[in-house]
């Protein structure tokens, strides 16, 4: 238990300041290797069981079934392998694996724990719900491994109850919007001057892009761009675009003569996923896409689901 705590806490708060594009769960590859011997130490255990053989067969089966059903997915949606997000992320907004085959909302997302963000860990409740019922199996693995037979099985269950309860019927956590300063949001032109993107005169392009965040379809999602725009014509257009190639709106930015603060926002939502002829949750980002006149500065982007 040392030896496993040793190689997965340590890494389970990584700070991962330089940016860490790679596989998601890489740092729990480690630790993989110490479920070999106590599983195949159960497996023979249950073997030894009239119906063990019968039961290790079925359970070995739905398992490579699981893992191939999972990997129709990642082999042609493979954005699910890769943690190249943006920022501090809440809950809502990342993607993982399973979000899609269980259809989680995301008032569900809320309820479920989340490990990917150190600096969320204390403050998800779910996530001490997590802890209460890994403690409890922690106790009841020990009671047989030391006793041969459960010792105290009420107090067992009674902290698995607590955990369910609290998995269930605890409020959840608030929602929380995605607040990202210019500066971390990806560009294909301009500069950065302090936290703000600002657009070089003469050059064309993308002056923001991102946040990459998966859309639950029916949700409405609400977009707040900071920005200064000085323009005598339309020069630069706002365009939501899923998965890097569908144009779902688009429309020119308001500008004024002078610089000076300006708001933009907007509300959007997907329908159904089939409606979309789309089998995964699309991945949003919104462009703002610089012509080369007069003057722009992106500040900052807020998006938020409006959910009740």
């Amino acid at each position: 238990m040392l030896l496993y705590l040793a190689l997965t806490v340590p890494n389970a708060m990584h700070w991962n300041v330089y940016g860490g594009f790679s596989f998601w769960g890489r740092f729990g590859w480690a630790a993989v290797g110490l479920w070999f011997l106590p599983l195949a130490h159960t497996f023979a255990l249950l073997a030894q069981r009239p119906w063990g053989r019968p039961f290790l067969l079925l359970a070995s089966a739905a398992s490579l079934a699981l893992q191939t059903l999972f990997a129709h997915t990642w082999v042609t949606h493979n954005n699910y392998l890769y943690n190249y997000r943006l920022g501090t992320q809440p809950i809502w907004a990342r993607e993982n694996l399973y979000r899609h085959w269980f259809a989680f909302d995301i008032a569900q997302l809320q309820r479920l724990p989340s490990f990917a963000d150190v600096a969320q860990f204390a403050s998800h409740y779910p996530n001490w719900v997590a802890l209460l019922l890994s403690l409890a199996l922690v106790g009841a693995g020990s009671g047989v491994l030391w006793h041969g037979r459960w010792r105290k099985p009420d107090a067992i269950w009674g902290l698995m109850g607590l955990a369910a309860v609290g998995l269930l019927f605890l409020p959840p956590r608030p929602i929380q919007p995605i607040i990202l300063p210019a500066h971390e949001l990806p560009s294909q032109t301009g500069q950065i001057i302090g936290q703000t993107r600002i657009a070089s005169t003469g050059e064309s392009g993308l002056l923001t892009h991102g946040p990459y965040i998966p859309l639950v379809p029916n949700t409405p999602y609400h977009l707040k761009l900071a920005y200064q725009h000085r323009a005598t014509s339309p020069s630069a257009k706002w365009r939501i675009v899923f998965d890097t190639v569908i144009v779902w709106e688009e429309d020119f930015l308001p500008f004024t003569p002078s610089l000076q603060p300006l708001v933009w926002e907007h509300t959007f939502q997907i329908p159904a996923l089939h409606e979309i002829n789309y089998r995964e949750e699309p991945v949003f980002q919104l462009y703002i896409q610089y012509d080369g006149e007069g003057e722009l500065i992106v500040e900052q982007l807020e998006v938020i689901p409006l959910i009740q």
